[in-house]
C-alpha cells in the first residue's frame, strides 16, 4: 500500500510539473510574440537556431553522457605530489567526475550553457595568450609544448607555439607550429611522458603547477566535441550571448517543480477512505461471528 500511494504521488508530481511547465511556457511566448528580437521556445521546430521545449531535456541526457565519456579530472590527485598518490588515486578521480556529471548539469545547467558558450569551436591560444606578455609568452608556449607534444595530449587539436613581437607600441602576433616550436623548458625534448606510472605521476605533478592550462584543455576537448555543435546554434546568439529563451525555460522548470512539490506535500494522494472503508468491514464481520 505504501509503495502504491509513493507511485500515486509521483505520477502525480510529474503531471503537475510537466504542466505547469508547458503553461508557463505558453505565457513566455504570448510574451514573446509581441517583439520580434524575442526568441520564443518552440514545442517543435526543425530549424537548428531555434530553442525547442525538448531542449530541455535533451541537453541533460547529452551534457551528463558527455561528462562520462572525459578523462577524469585532476581534482584528488593534486592533493599529494607523490608518485603513488599521483598514480593509484585515478579511481578516486572516476568516482568524483561521475558525481560531479550528473548534479552539475541538472542543479546548473545555465553554467554548463555558458561552458558551451565559451569553449566550443574556441581554442586554448584565444583563450590564455591575450594575458600574456612579451616577459611570460615563452613560458606559455613551453607549457602547451609539454602539454601537446611531450605529454602527448593530442585530443585538443588547436594549439600552436605563439611567439609575441612588439612594433610601434602595439603588440603583433606571429604563429609558429607547435612542432617547430624551439622548446627550452625542464623536460627533455626526447622523452616519452605517456607510457608508464612513474611518468603519469610526473604529468600529475605538471597539472598541480598549471592548473589554468590544464583546466582550459580539459574543457576545450569536452566542449569541442560534436554533440554540442547543435546545442551551441541553438542557445548562442550570432554576438556570441546565452539567448533569453533559453534562460527562461530552466528557470521556469525550476519553478514548475517547486510548486508541484509544494502541491504533492500539501495534497498527497492517500488511501485513508479506503482504510477506514475496510475496517468498518472487518469490524461488521466481527460483530456477525461473535
Amino acid at each position: 500500500m505504501k509503495f502504491l500511494r509513493f507511485l500515486c504521488n509521483l505520477l502525480l508530481f510529474v503531471a503537475l510539473s510537466v504542466g505547469i511547465s508547458v503553461a508557463q511556457t505558453g505565457v513566455y511566448d504570448i510574451i514573446a510574440a509581441q517583439s520580434k528580437d524575442i526568441d520564443p521556445v518552440y514545442i517543435s521546430s526543425n530549424d537548428e537556431t531555434n530553442v525547442n521545449y525538448t531542449d530541455l531535456y535533451s541537453f541533460w541526457a547529452t551534457d551528463i553522457a558527455t561528462n562520462y565519456k572525459q578523462d577524469a579530472k585532476y581534482r584528488v590527485r593534486n592533493w599529494i605530489g607523490g608518485d603513488f598518490w599521483k598514480s593509484g588515486m585515478e579511481w578516486a578521480d572516476i568516482a568524483v567526475d561521475a558525481v560531479i556529471a550528473t548534479a552539475k548539469p541538472i542543479f546548473v545547467p545555465i553554467a554548463q550553457v555558458n561552458a558551451v558558450k565559451n569553449y566550443y569551436n574556441n581554442n586554448i591560444d584565444t583563450l590564455l595568450l591575450p594575458e600574456c606578455t612579451n616577459k611570460n609568452v615563452d613560458d606559455y608556449n613551453n607549457k602547451l609544448y609539454e602539454l601537446y607534444i611531450l605529454f602527448k595530449d593530442y585530443s585538443q587539436p588547436y594549439g600552436s607555439a605563439f611567439e609575441l613581437a612588439y612594433a610601434d607600441g602595439d603588440a603583433v602576433i606571429t604563429t609558429t607550429p607547435i612542432s617547430e616550436f624551439v622548446y627550452f623548458g625542464d623536460y627533455s625534448e626526447n622523452g616519452d611522458y605517456s607510457d608508464n606510472e612513474i611518468t603519469k605521476a610526473e604529468y600529475g605533478r605538471w597539472v598541480a603547477r598549471n592548473k589554468l592550462v590544464y583546466n582550459h584543455n580539459w574543457k576545450l576537448n569536452k566542449y569541442n566535441s560534436p554533440e554540442y555543435t547543435n546545442f551551441y546554434n541553438k542557445f548562442v546568439t550570432s554576438d556570441g550571448h546565452i539567448k533569453t529563451a533559453i534562460i527562461i525555460l530552466y528557470y521556469q522548470q525550476y519553478v514548475s517543480l517547486i510548486l508541484a512539490f509544494i502541491f504533492v506535500c500539501k495534497f498527497p494522494v492517500t488511501f485513508v477512505q479506503y482504510s477506514v472503508t475496510g475496517k468498518k468491514r472487518r469490524g461488521h464481520l466481527d460483530d456477525l461471528t461473535k
